[in-house]
């Protein structure tokens, strides 16, 4: 799988918490920032899904009333 190269500006405070959760977790700082992202990636789907699957209840409810 191919990579690409991105730069980005992070605050010292931020450099500080990616390299200690990539000691902790024994991953290289690219590998943390990818699992990182995965994991907001998949909560902020999980939400969505969650809110719209509301929508759909509350929508249905509504129709039955």
């Amino acid at each position: 799988m191919r990579k690409n190269s991105t730069s980005f500006r992070l605050s010292d405070l931020t450099i500080k918490q990616l390299a200690e959760l990539a000691r902790m977790w024994n991953m290289t700082k690219t590998e943390t920032l990818s699992v990182l992202v995965n994991w907001a990636y998949q909560q902020e789907l999980r939400q969505t899904t969650s809110e719209q699957a509301s929508d759909v209840q509350f929508s249905a409810q509504e129709a039955t009333e």
